[in-house]
C-alpha cells in the first residue's frame, strides 16, 4: 500500500512516500509562508521520480499537532484535498505520539516538551506498556 506522509508541526516540512513499511522517497522545506506553494510541487516531484501515478496512494499520513496552527492547517486542508481527489483515505497522526516512538528502545517513561511560541509549551508524558512494548499517553 503506497502511502504519503505530511508534516508540518515544526520549523521542518517534510513530505515522504511510503512503501511496505520502508520510506523510499523524502524531501523537507522550511517552515514559513511557502508551505502551500512548495508542498503540492514537492508531492508531484517525488511521486514522479518513483513513476507512481497519484491515484497509487492508498493512504495520507498528516501530522495533526500540536504544532504550528498555519503549518498544520495547511496541511491538513492538503491532505484532506488530495485524498478526497485520488480516493486514499486520510490518518491523522499525532506529532507527540510520534516524538515519543523514537526515543530510546531501553526507555520505560518519557515527557515530552514542544515550545508552542509565547511563552508556552506543549508537553505530554508517557510511559512504555511492557506487554506492547508501545508508549501510552498519561497526561497532556
Amino acid at each position: 500500500m503506497p502511502s504519503l506522509a505530511i508534516e508540518t508541526s515544526g520549523r521542518i516540512g517534510s513530505v515522504a512516500l511510503e512503501h511496505f513499511g520502508k520510506v523510499v522517497a523524502e524531501e523537507q522545506f522550511a517552515h514559513g509562508l511557502m508551505h502551500a506553494a512548495q508542498m503540492l510541487s514537492l508531492i508531484d516531484r517525488l511521486l514522479a521520480v518513483q513513476g507512481w501515478p497519484p491515484r497509487t496512494i492508498e493512504n495520507v499520513y498528516v501530522s495533526h499537532g500540536p504544532g504550528s496552527f498555519t503549518g498544520l492547517r495547511i496541511a491538513i486542508t492538503m491532505a484532506k484535498t488530495l485524498a478526497l481527489a485520488i480516493g486514499a483515505k486520510v490518518v491523522a497522526v499525532p506529532t507527540m505520539q510520534v516524538l515519543a516512538n523514537n526515543a530510546p528502545s531501553e526507555a520505560s517513561q518519557l515527557i515530552v516538551l514542544l515550545d508552542a511560541k509565547r511563552d508556552q509549551i506543549f508537553t505530554a508524558r508517557f510511559l512504555r506498556d511492557t506487554v506492547e512494548k508501545e508508549w501510552k499517553m498519561v497526561e497532556q
